[in-house]
C-alpha cells in the first residue's frame, strides 16, 4: 500500500496526494475495500508514514500526507536517495500475490539466500518460500548456486498469460459505472439544494432519500455516505 502511496505522490509531483481507494487500488493490484482499511491503519500506526489531512467529501476523495516517521527521520537525514521510479505494484502480482510482489522487487542478477530475502523483505521465512515457488513457476525467479535470481520471464507476458488484462478491464469497467452513478446521486442533490452551505444542513427532502447512494455503497468500509451537505 506505501508502494501505491509513493506512485501516487510521483504522479502528483507532491506528498500530498488525492487519491479515491479505486485508483489506489490499481497501484497497489488490491481490492478497493483491501486498500481503504489497510490506509486506515497506516493512519492510525503509533508513528505513521502517512497523515489524512482532509476527509473525502463528494467527488474529491481523502487527502493525505506522505511523511517521514520520527523513527526514520534521522536516518532519512543522513542517507544518499538513489535515483529512479518509486512505488506501484506490477499488475501480474495481482494473480500471484502482495508477498511475490515484495520478494521479487529484492531479487537482481546477483543470487540472494532465502533467509537473506526473510531479513529484506521483512515477511516470515515460510512467506518468502512461498513466494519464491510461486514466482520460479512462472519464470520469474531462478534458484542458483548461493541463492535467488530474477527469471529469465517478462512479467507482462506473464500476466497475459494469467489472464490479467481482461480482469483489469473488467475492474476499471465497474469503476466506471460506480462512478457514473456517484456522480448521477450527486446531481440528484445539486438539483434540489442550490448551496452546500452550511455544513450541518441535513437533506429533507423526499426526492433526494428516495434516491439515495447507489447500492453498491452499502458494501464500502466506510458505509455509505452521510446524508449531510458540507
Amino acid at each position: 500500500m506505501l508502494r501505491a502511496l509513493l506512485k501516487a505522490a510521483q504522479l502528483r509531483n507532491c506528498t500530498v496526494i488525492a487519491f479515491g481507494v479505486r485508483h489506489l487500488a490499481l497501484l497497489a493490484g488490491l481490492d478497493e475495500s483491501t486498500v481503504a482499511k489497510t490506509l486506515k491503519l497506516l493512519r492510525e500506526e503509533h508513528d505513521p508514514f502517512i497523515n489524512l489531512i482532509q476527509v473525502h467529501h463528494g467527488e474529491r476523495a481523502d487527502t493525505y500526507r506522505l511523511i517521514i516517521p520520527q523513527g526514520y527521520a534521522e536516518a532519512a537525514e543522513w542517507r544518499r536517495w538513489q535515483p529512479g521510479k518509486l512505488g506501484g505494484i506490477h499488475p501480474v502480482f495481482r494473480i500471484l500475490g502482495g508477498t511475490g510482489a515484495l520478494v521479487w522487487e529484492q531479487l537482481n542478477s546477483e543470487p540472494t539466500r532465502t533467509t537473506d530475502l526473510h531479513t529484506l523483505v521483512g515477511i516470515s521465512p515460510t512467506a518468502v518460500t512461498t513466494a519464491l515457488t510461486t514466482l520460479a513457476e512462472h519464470g520469474l525467479a531462478e534458484r542458483r548456486r548461493g541463492g535467488w535470481i530474477r527469471g529469465p520471464a517478462d512479467p507482462l507476458r506473464v500476466a497475459k498469460q494469467l489472464g490479467v488484462p481482461e480482469l483489469l478491464v473488467d475492474i476499471m469497467a465497474r469503476y466506471r459505472q460506480q462512478r457514473a452513478e456517484w456522480h448521477a446521486f450527486l446531481s440528484v442533490i445539486e438539483a434540489f439544494v442550490p448551496t452546500l452551505e452550511p455544513p450541518e444542513y441535513p437533506i429533507p427532502l423526499q426526492e433526494i432519500a428516495d434516491a439515495g447512494p447507489p447500492p453498491w455503497m452499502d458494501a464500502e468500509p466506510h458505509g455509505p455516505p452521510q446524508p449531510v451537505l458540507g
